[in-house]
């Protein structure tokens, strides 16, 4: 993008500016609840910025934000330099190593929090290959060949679990890929330990044989409910697309 700014005799201190825009309207997206009046966006433009701020931490905002503020400075004393100062800007954006600033050492404290509370879960923070499947998280016979329209064996006082999105924006800030697989789930849960899921057919095979991903999922429903990772017992039930549209006729049918 910057040699085409270059080779086209573009504005780089322009461009450079609209990009510190664009980090502020992410920024009041991440933190105003009336973000979308406040900057004037189109349902389209405000979900579009909402899933960017999504992938975001304040700490890295900060971090970027920093780095585009003094690139632009830089840019205003050094006109014939523009380009090597934006594409050096950008690179260390990549990576809070490749310097020095109270916000690259936020950010890569924030990753050794993140890792450390993986760490708790059980989560080996360097795994290359998972080879167990937990206990207690299995994915039952019944379960990979479901009947239509059939009730989830569950306890009668199964009830849907008030606090999944807590576990959802959670889990994104451990790993947003995991959480995006619960797109559509329904969760229920008994004796405030037993939970079932039902997901995706394609995602529930593979979250029940990652044992990595499920040390988070429960260790995030273990923090969120103050108990122990042990105590936590887990049921990932597939649901094909009939089922997911009947899952409150089958909650009706659990409370019975």
């Amino acid at each position: 993008v910057i040699r085409d700014i270059v080779m086209s005799s573009g504005d780089m201190s322009v461009f450079w500016q609209e990009i510190i825009d664009s980090y502020r309207d992410i920024m009041v997206v991440k933190n105003s609840d009336k973000a979308k009046e406040y900057l004037d966006l189109t349902d389209v433009e405000f979900t579009a910025l909402k899933s960017i701020a999504s992938l975001f931490t304040m700490a890295r905002l900060s971090y970027h934000t920093t780095l585009l503020e003094s690139a632009l400075a830089d840019m205003q004393r050094a006109a014939n330099s523009k380009r090597s100062i934006a594409e050096i800007a950008l690179t260390r954006m990549c990576d809070a190593k490749t310097i020095v600033s109270p916000e690259a050492l936020a950010v890569r404290v924030e990753e050794l929090e993140k890792q450390l509370s993986m760490l708790k879960m059980g989560v080996p923070v360097k795994q290359s290959k998972i080879i167990e499947t937990p206990i207690d998280n299995h994915v039952s016979e019944e379960t990979k060949n479901p009947a239509p329209a059939k009730s989830a064996p569950a306890s009668t006082d199964m009830k849907p679990y008030g606090k999944w999105q807590t576990v959802l924006e959670r889990i994104g800030e451990l790993k947003r890929s995991l959480s995006s697989q619960f797109n559509g789930a329904k969760v229920y849960v008994s004796d405030g330990n037993k939970f079932l899921i039902k997901m995706n057919v394609f995602f529930a095979d593979r979250l029940a044989s990652n044992a990595a991903d499920m040390a988070i999922l429960r260790g995030v429903i273990a923090e969120t409910e103050g108990r122990e990772n042990e105590e936590i017992k887990i049921q990932i039930q597939r649901a094909d697309a009939t089922n997911q549209n009947d899952l409150s006729k089958e909650l009706e049918n659990l409370i019975k």
